[in-house]
């Protein structure tokens, strides 16, 4: 139980266990209400390692509220129009980005993740991260939370964060391990600078086959990141040096500028990820402990949401710590009004790549015939589902 005595912002000292974009808005929206913050990093310092991702409207108006319009602004290039499209490259569906930014007063933008997740490192500040940390669990009381690490140094806070991805360790204590769900499918990334007119510039795409995917999205500075997705057995590999050859073959008979951009990026700095999820938990939170981002709702990353999901949760944590005199309660009520929505988006991708991914040539001729075939409207009320979130 926790002890009966009220707290106020400028008295608690939260621990965050995990230094990624999750971790690093959480800290940061802390910040902006008074409230101590230490972050722990378990990587020695930070590397120049990521792709591209798109932050929608979602995700770029929580980051606004906790103060860092300036920050994303220096960082992002707006996009205004995307497009689904065939193997052949006819358009599939036009999403109407436009008319939705209009309506919800949202706006969609690309970074590259390792240049936000320095972005938010330097505002953040070095007093308040510590890298090579790696936590390897806690104890809690009434009196506080304390957590340990694989240093054997122990920290003693007021309230646990993790935000520590995928293979959380503070998740696997409070609900148990468990091995995350393989998609069926695996993901190479790559970053290239590559030449786009405006528009192509301010326009992102993804490409559907028969059990593949290539998708594109510009950032700044004229670069481009891109990506393309297979279904293959868990756990293959190739040597570096073929992995690059490997998606040129992927992407030989889509239609252009999938070969030239996978071309033109170095071998060595093509990324590849088997894609996973977890199932969603009915509980995420468990006295002073709560999580957020991959550690509480990995998804997969078919809706684009996986780092806005995790802003999101920041945001909406650190309203509840700020309206809330008692620490369990305003972990209760941020689960309450997060778990839902966000337990949503992992089903909902997960479902949205089971049909991306289809490979019998029968199935993808329907598939792409019902895409062609649906109005807008359909589209219109899923982005309005993705933006209608509770932050306004």
């Amino acid at each position: 139980m926790e002890r009966p005595q009220e707290f106020s912002p400028s008295t608690m000292t939260a621990l965050i266990v995990g230094g990624g974009i999750g971790g690093l808005a959480t800290a940061l929206a802390f910040q902006r209400h008074g409230i101590k913050t230490l972050v722990f990093e378990r990587t020695q310092q930070f590397r120049e390692v990521g792709s591209g991702l798109i932050l929608a409207g979602n995700a770029v108006n929580a980051l606004h509220k906790i103060g860092l319009a300036d920050v994303l602004h220096a960082i992002a290039a707006p996009l205004r129009s995307s497009h689904l499209r065939s193997w052949r490259g006819n358009v599939l569906v036009d999403l109407p980005m436009q008319e939705t930014m209009q309506r919800f007063g949202t706006s969609m933008v690309a970074v590259h993740r390792a240049e936000l997740q320095a972005a938010l490192v330097q505002a953040l500040g070095k007093g308040s991260l510590r890298t090579n940390m790696q936590g390897i669990g806690f104890e809690q009381d009434e009196q506080g939370v304390r957590v340990r690490f694989a240093s054997g140094e122990e920290v003693q806070g007021d309230l646990l964060i993790g935000a520590d991805g995928l293979h959380s360790v503070i998740r696997s204590q409070l609900v148990g391990y468990a091995s995350p769900r393989y998609a069926g499918y695996t993901a190479w990334r790559g970053v290239t600078g590559f030449p786009l007119d405006q528009r192509e510039a301010q326009t992102t795409f993804e490409t559907w086959g028969a059990g593949k995917r290539f998708g594109l999205i510009p950032l700044s500075q004229g670069r481009v990141c891109w990506f393309a997705v297979a279904n293959v057995p868990e756990g293959e590999r190739e040597e570096e040096t073929m992995e690059k050859q490997r998606v040129l073959h992927l992407v030989s008979s889509c239609h252009e500028p999938a070969w030239a951009v996978v071309e033109a990026t170095d071998a060595s700095a093509i990324l590849r990820t088997d894609i996973y999820d977890r199932p969603p938990l009915s509980s995420w939170s468990q006295g002073r402990v709560t999580l957020v981002g991959d550690a509480a709702h990995p998804m997969t990353p078919n809706l684009g949401q996986g780092a806005c999901q995790a802003i999101e949760d920041a945001f909406l944590l650190a309203e509840s710590l700020k309206s809330s005199s008692s620490i369990v309660p305003a972990l209760q009520c941020y689960e309450a009004r997060r778990i839902t929505r966000a337990n949503a988006m992992v089903q909902r991708s997960w479902q949205q790549g089971r049909i991306a991914q289809w490979k019998h040539p029968w199935g993808v001729r329907v598939r792409n015939t019902v895409l062609r075939k649906t109005p807008s409207r359909f589209f219109v009320k899923q982005l309005k589902w993705i933006l209608d979130n509770q932050i306004g």
